[in-house]
């Protein structure tokens, strides 16, 4: 697993274990972050991602491990360096704002130790670069969630951290709202040039943000890499389905392949005739309307249109006599009928075999 960015790392977290009571929620993290580039953290609850990030920010002891900033150790068994002097902006899911301060002097929270009217510009410049430069003496309650949220992001980045760190900073917007704004935080991000790591649960949103993504699983980071990387090249079953719905196939190995109705899957590095799972993503699964080398019968069995793509349901008889039913992702206007005939193919960068 490739946990190196391949920039010299502005955050360095090394060997990190961490308990609660008896419950062991980290178990040996390590990863970097380099400047300008932006790290999602993404796995189920409970995963461990948001213990991570807290100790990172040092809101919470380092038990075991040692996290550096730069060249400058930050945490260890034996060392703590505070939140505030770490040089970190932290951006929060509740937005956090003082409630009984204007949006200005929010954002110039961070500011108190430059000159007052250097203070002012910087105010004033990241107010306007979030929109909102004619609302700085209202209060946050006036304001919208993505409003805050906002202000919240302008508040984290005024300061000029070498390090920003946001947890579900999104979740409590509504759909659209929560895709526009992660849109402006990403532009910010970049212009910023500052490390990022955004803790997340939404697999789209992580792949949407990213340039690595390390998906965590039970304390554990499992798969480290680039979004791309994390879709097409799964290292378990449990990464292949944490980013996209699969068909699973239960089969076995045969000749050094996985063996199923819909095709022959390489399967290197499992042993002959032991029990196999292949998972196939359902936009890999193409239809035609006519037979070709290669393909494979299938009847419709209904279809539900989801906007910009449809969901077909297919059933495939195998050489025993029985039925399967495999799940296909095609482009909307694509007219499929229940009852129909068509023939299946299978793009295998979108198939994946794992030992069962």
């Amino acid at each position: 697993m490739n946990t190196e960015s391949p920039r010299a790392p502005r955050l360095t977290v090394s060997g990190v274990h961490h308990r609660y009571g008896n419950s062991h929620v980290l178990r040996d993290i390590s990863l970097n972050v380099a400047p300008g580039e932006i790290v999602c953290l993404v796995g189920p609850s409970g995963c461990g991602k948001s213990t991570l990030l807290r100790l990172i920010a040092g809101l919470e002891l380092l038990q075991a491990g040692e996290i550096r900033m730069d060249a400058d150790c930050v945490a260890s068994a034996q060392r703590h360096v505070q939140p505030e002097k770490r040089n970190t902006g932290l951006v929060f899911q509740d937005f956090a704002l003082f409630p009984h301060m204007s949006l200005q002097d929010n954002v110039a929270f961070g500011l108190a130790h430059k000159p007052r009217a250097q203070r002012e510009v910087i105010t004033r410049t990241m107010l306007a670069r979030v929109g909102l430069a004619d609302r700085a003496s209202d209060a946050p309650h006036t304001l919208s969630g993505g409003q805050q949220q906002r202000v919240a992001l302008a508040r984290a980045l005024a300061p000029g951290p070498g390090l920003v760190l946001l947890d579900e900073p999104f979740s409590n917007l509504d759909v659209r709202l929560r895709h526009r704004l992660r849109t402006d935080t990403l532009a910010l991000l970049r212009e910023r040039n500052a490390a990022s790591i955004l803790v997340t649960h939404d697999p789209e949103e992580a792949m949407f943000m990213a340039d690595r993504i390390a998906l965590m699983h039970e304390g554990r980071i499992v798969q480290i890499g680039s979004p791309a990387e994390l879709y097409y090249q799964p290292v378990s079953p449990f990464a292949a389905e944490f980013f996209g719905d699969v068909n699973r196939i239960q089969t076995h190995i045969i000749d050094g392949h996985a063996v199923t109705p819909v095709g022959r899957f390489p399967s290197s590095g499992l042993a002959e005739g032991s029990r196999a799972a292949v998972l196939i993503r359902p936009e890999a699964i193409t239809l035609g309307a006519h037979a070709e080398a290669g393909s494979i019968a299938a009847e419709i069995i209904d279809s539900h249109m989801l906007g910009a793509t449809t969901l077909v349901s297919l059933q495939v008889s195998d050489s025993s006599g029985g039925d399967m039913t495999l799940q296909s992702q095609l482009t909307s206007g694509i007219a499929c009928m229940a009852g129909d005939t068509v023939w299946l193919r299978i793009d295998s960068a979108g198939a994946f075999v794992f030992a069962d």
